[in-house]
């Protein structure tokens, strides 16, 4: 008894020693911040907060790309137990490209097996019903909130706005990870792609407390609030993408989209003076809201292989030899080499250069021409003879000097620069030297120099502007989030041509001549004097175009025009491929575009208010 009474109180010590420090213990797992940050990991769920997109607006606010939140079906792989029960079970749903999506995310590897692949973005309601009702049997499969491209005017200026589709791998490797992961969209083609940083915006990470079951924790205490704490600084903002403003009008837009009917061909509308564009038209185009919800190989194949090619970029990619559209700069270097505008020429039909006969267009020929009426009838024979006088080099360098073999800058879907061919080009190409009737082909336009339909609007701005070259650009601003705007392209400084104002006199004269009385009288409009050049260009030789006559060997119709002429303010050019002559097919469309202009600039009356007053009058009542 003795040494059990003895031995008591030493136990009693000992299990006093022990609360104690297990409470130490209690009180450092509270306080210890490495220890509460286990806890946060343990507990926490994040969940990543997509980006709004910034939109993309026309010069007048109209919204041409825009955002909307969308419901959308997703799957992750690595939860399916049955692949092939789960796609017979989805396929009454989801369209052809949606099985191909879903039969791609069933074969991914690692990681991606535990993503939410997006297989059916925008479902309906029917089918978000079905889901939610059958989610016992679809493993693997839940809806999720995100948000869609979508473009509210459909297919209008795809070229230039561009379209967003699903990153890629190779996209992947290239994009900043912290910004994208698989599934997230990204811009390919026009302003979606070259603007993509200022879009995309930066996604935000919003951080919970959870149960062991997944419910949002509750509680409260020391130990709770430190963990909030910790939580809360885990949460990241998100940060929208900005608001691109465009100098595209898409009235313009619309008008000369539905001029050209889908013809193939390209259609550019400038300011003269800042080089804004005010129209870009690819013809024929596509809808770019279908490229973002997702099509079928075999539909990609289709679209891809179309002879059309609708996804190229006629405007800053497409090259054509200009034809007569060129006169205006071989004029330009005739009279900087002191052909006088008066000089005279008769034209026969033919001219004999060499040992070749060179045909001019109108069979029976012009007969005295001077460069005023030579503009305002086309005629051949008075560009070949100043060609042969001032040689293919002057010719060249006027070229230059107006904007032909260089890149405007306009920085869109890859521009290409297209081709003034010279003595060394052809001797390095065609192992042949250049000859004069090199020369006079190239004096109308009709050789191998190549140009883009963009590269036509800024030679004609710049006659327009007295000889100042505008340099196109299609972004006006962009505004950010905080409500700060930015330049972002934007106007830049013109470049003086280096001819002398009485040498853009007389071109304009002979300008203004082709529309009043020449070869483009058919577009003349009452109250919009304009001065335009007609140009047809040849796609294959005479002999072959009449041994297979169709549309693959019809000539390539081509129009540029300015108005007003009395204080120019606009710029177009028009080509129309394989349709035959410049007056008859692009013209047209170059008038319906600057009509729609001058009405909206209040230049002309606008045809609906005047047939309103009509109306008005009719029934006597007064306006």
């Amino acid at each position: 008894m003795n040494t059990i009474g003895t031995r008591l109180p030493w136990l009693a010590g000992i299990m006093v020693l022990g609360f104690v420090a297990l409470q130490a213990r209690l009180a450092t797992l509270h306080l210890d911040a490495s220890v509460s940050a286990v806890a946060v990991d343990n507990a926490l769920s994040t969940r990543r907060l997509d980006a709004p997109r910034g939109r993309i607006l026309d010069r007048r606010g109209e919204i041409l790309a825009d955002v909307r939140p969308t419901i959308d079906l997703r799957i992750r792989p690595h939860y399916v137990e049955d692949t092939e029960a789960l796609r017979l079970t989805l396929m009454p749903r989801l369209s052809e490209a949606e099985l191909e999506r879903y039969d791609d995310a069933m074969l991914s590897e690692g990681w991606d097996r535990r993503r939410a692949w997006v297989i059916a973005p925008d479902v309906d309601r029917a089918t978000r019903a079905w889901v939610s009702g059958n989610r016992p049997f679809l493993a693997g499969v839940d809806l999720g909130a995100s948000q869609q491209r979508e473009y509210p005017l459909g297919g209008i200026a795809p070229h230039a706005i561009g379209y967003v589709a699903e990153v890629t791998g190779d996209d992947l490797l290239r994009l900043d990870r912290s910004r994208y992961r698989a599934g997230d969209y990204t811009g390919r083609q026009g302003i979606e792609r070259l603007l993509e940083d200022e879009l995309r915006g930066v996604p935000g990470i919003d951080a919970t407390l959870t149960t062991s079951v997944g419910g949002r924790a509750r509680g409260s205490g020391p130990w709770f609030d430190r963990l909030t704490t910790l939580a809360n600084n885990w949460d990241v903002p998100v940060r929208g993408g900005g608001d691109i403003t465009l100098t595209l009008d898409q009235n313009l837009q619309a008008v000369a989209e539905a001029s050209m009917d889908d013809r193939r061909g390209a259609v550019v509308m400038m300011d003269i003076h800042s080089g804004a564009v005010l129209a870009y038209v690819s013809s024929p185009d596509f809808e770019p809201g279908e490229l973002v919800d997702g099509i079928s190989r075999s539909q990609w194949r289709g679209l891809i292989g179309d002879p059309a090619n609708p996804l190229m970029d006629r405007v800053s990619r497409g090259l054509y030899p200009p034809a007569s559209t060129f006169k205006m700069v071989t004029a330009a270097a005739a009279l900087e080499a002191g052909i006088s505008e008066n000089h005279t020429v008769r034209c026969t039909g033919r001219t004999q250069i060499g040992n070749r006969s060179f045909k001019c267009w109108k069979r029976g020929g012009h007969g005295i021409v001077n460069l005023s009426s030579a503009l305002a009838g086309s005629c051949d024979a008075w560009f070949y003879d100043v060609g042969i006088e001032v040689g293919h080099v002057a010719i060249a360098d006027a070229a230059r000097r107006l904007g032909f073999g260089s890149r405007t800058g306009l920085a869109l879907n890859g521009e290409r620069a297209g081709l003034l061919p010279s003595d060394s080009w052809m001797r390095e190409r065609h192992g042949t030297p250049w000859t004069m009737g090199d020369t006079a082909s190239a004096a109308i336009g009709q050789s191998i120099t190549q140009t883009t339909p963009l590269q036509l609007a800024v030679m004609t701005s710049t006659i327009a502007a007295g000889g100042m070259r505008p340099s196109p650009y299609i972004v006006e601003s962009v505004t950010r989030p905080d409500g700060t705007t930015a330049r972002i392209g934007g106007q830049r400084a013109a470049v003086d041509s280096g001819f002398s104002p009485e040498i853009w006199a007389a071109i304009q004269a002979g300008m203004e001549r082709v529309v009043d009385r020449g070869t483009g009288r058919g577009v003349r409009t009452e109250g919009l004097p304009m001065a335009g050049k007609t140009g047809t260009a040849q796609v294959v030789s005479g002999a072959l175009k009449k041994l297979r006559p169709g549309y693959d060997t019809e000539d390539h119709a081509l129009f540029v025009a300015y108005a007003p002429t009395e204080d120019p303010q606009v710029a177009i050019s028009v080509i129309v491929e394989h349709a035959g002559g410049g007056s008859t097919h692009a013209a047209p469309v170059a008038r319906d575009v600057l009509v729609a202009w001058a009405i909206g600039e209040g230049i002309l009356p606008d045809p609906e208010i005047l047939l309103e007053e009509a109306e008005v009058a009719d029934a006597g009542v007064q306006p």
